[in-house]
């Protein structure tokens, strides 16, 4: 797909917008859902994506073949998924990110960030009219950082790891 008189924000802060002229997108997506067993399924998705400047504005012509910031160069999720008929349920996955730019000045120097590989646990048990559970996000507490805007440096730490317990009830 290619944009012509693309527009963002300045990454000086200033809420100001930019023409960053002409710009493509190419990409693919797949998925997959598997299930080998009624009480066990695997499951997966996988977006990959190419965005370049093609014919950048007039303040950005030193961009030009580069690739376009705050985009990822995939993204991907793989899970497996456990439920037994007496009401036991479990899974674990994983959520995957490449890198991308982000503009660090307003000089538009370039930095990349955001690779990151997250694996998720989340275990529960069905009673008759409620379910209890507990959650295990970023089990092996990976290290990585996200887009955040912030005028100091844009980009911020992602989450530690976490542990969720909660309770629903039907009525």
């Amino acid at each position: 797909m290619i944009a012509t008189d693309e527009v963002r924000k300045k990454s000086d802060g200033s809420g100001d917008k930019i023409n960053v002229g002409e710009t493509e997108r190419e990409g693919w997506d797949a998925a997959f859902s598997v299930r080998p067993h009624p009480w066990f399924s695997m499951w997966g998705s996988y977006s990959y994506v190419e965005a370049v400047y093609t014919e950048p504005g007039p303040d950005m012509q030193d961009r030009k073949g580069k690739d376009i910031e705050l985009i990822p160069d995939y993204t991907a999720k793989l899970g497996l998924d456990f439920e037994h008929p007496i009401g036991l349920s479990s899974s674990f996955w994983l959520e995957s990110q490449g890198d991308y730019y982000v503009l660090t000045d307003p000089e538009n120097k370039q930095k990349k960030v955001g690779d990151y590989n997250v694996f998720n646990f989340k275990a529960a048990y069905r009673l008759q009219k409620a379910t209890i559970g507990f959650e295990i996000k970023n089990v092996f507490d990976e290290d990585y950082y996200a887009f955040v805007w912030s005028l100091a440096d844009g980009f911020q730490p992602g989450n530690g790891r976490s542990y969720y317990a909660w309770v629903t009830f039907d009525y």
